[in-house]
């Protein structure tokens, strides 16, 4: 019982060593607010993967708070180091007469190795993703509705600043 105690302390304390934590807040007109935290740790003794759990927080005035809750999974390839793959997925509980569930897959390249010299960054990733998602809003009757999207974004990392944009385009909303 002790080794597995001090394995699993082991474990964890590798993965907090190797993790990254993430928060993002918007806000808008009739207070809107967006506040999403993520953490991403790297799993030990399998090189290039990371697990992301996250959490996001919706509000606006006409409505009660929402939350959402994710998880996700990415892995920085060992045998071509700039390419990384991921999936995640993400569920709203039930509120405001609403609930949601979503599934998503991306890919990214590091053009940073590329630009050696003439763009000085840690990181500069670009990459693209699709991502389906079933909305249910609760009323008399029920209404369900599909959501695909597409994404490209660009990231990049210099010391300890990250900058991002991202691009979404619906492809099919039924």
């Amino acid at each position: 019982m002790k080794k597995l105690l001090a394995f699993l302390l082991l474990c964890c304390s590798f993965a907090i060593a190797n993790a990254q934590f993430n928060a993002v807040a918007v806000v808008g007109s009739d207070g809107y607010s967006v506040a999403r935290a993520s953490y991403n740790m790297g799993v030990p003794f399998v090189p290039g993967l990371g697990i992301v759990p996250q959490v996001s927080m919706y509000s606006r005035d006409d409505m009660d708070t929402m939350y959402k809750y994710g998880l996700g999974l990415n892995w920085q390839t060992p045998f071509l180091d700039i390419l990384e793959i991921g999936a995640e997925g993400f569920y709203t509980p039930k509120k405001n007469d609403y609930s949601n569930y979503s599934l998503g897959a991306y890919a990214s390249l590091d053009i940073a190795h590329f630009m050696m010299g003439v763009m000085p960054m840690d990181t500069l990733k670009i990459g693209a993703g699709v991502r389906k998602t079933y909305h249910t809003f609760y009323y008399s009757p029920d209404v369900d509705i599909n959501e695909t999207d597409i994404y490209t974004f660009i990231r990049g990392a210099k010391g300890g600043l990250d900058l991002g944009a991202t691009y979404t385009k619906a492809i099919d909303y039924s």
